[in-house]
């Protein structure tokens, strides 16, 4: 087995993210596949000269590219969702038969806030406009801090590429 290189709690939080995408998100289309296993994202360059799914779960990680050889506009109503998901979807739907969702094991050091979709600060279950979300226990948003308690992301991100490399 390979050496593990990334932290497992940052795989879990970007598997968690990129799920995200697929349950509500620009690749949303992929949840009639009925897989909550299934994280993914879609892209498009400028002028929609390429478009892309690129998607994962347990058990395999596929990515569909559209576009020309000689770069030209696939059209202008031509996006990641429209071209290169609906082709992720055929294939995965056709690998994935008979096997059972995979659930990653959420690691130590991870925890479960409700927080305020606005501006990311811990809120109370009665809350309006909020959502439960996983954190790495060294980066959670204060208990009961109200607004201005936010995430401090810039850390965040460099305590993760720092990880990453």
């Amino acid at each position: 087995m390979a050496e593990q290189i990334v932290d497992s709690r940052t795989t879990y939080l970007l598997t968690s993210l990129l799920q995200d995408v697929v349950k509500r998100g620009t690749g949303r289309a992929a949840a009639a596949m009925q897989r909550p296993d299934i994280a993914g994202k879609t892209g498009t360059t400028n002028e929609a000269k390429d478009s892309w799914f690129t998607g994962y779960n347990g058990h395999y990680v596929t990515s569909v590219w559209a576009g020309f050889d000689q770069p030209q506009s696939l059209g202008r109503r031509e996006w990641g969702v429209t071209i290169a998901l609906p082709i992720w979807m055929d294939f995965m739907t056709a690998a994935l038969e008979g096997t059972a969702p995979y659930s990653q094991p959420e690691p130590d050091g991870i925890v479960t806030r409700r927080i305020n979709l606005e501006d990311g600060s811990a809120a109370s279950a009665q809350a309006p406009g909020t959502a439960m979300e996983v954190f790495r226990s060294d980066n959670v948003p204060p208990v009961g801090a109200g607004e201005g308690a936010t995430v401090d992301g810039a850390a965040d991100m460099q305590r993760t590429m720092q990880e990453l490399f």
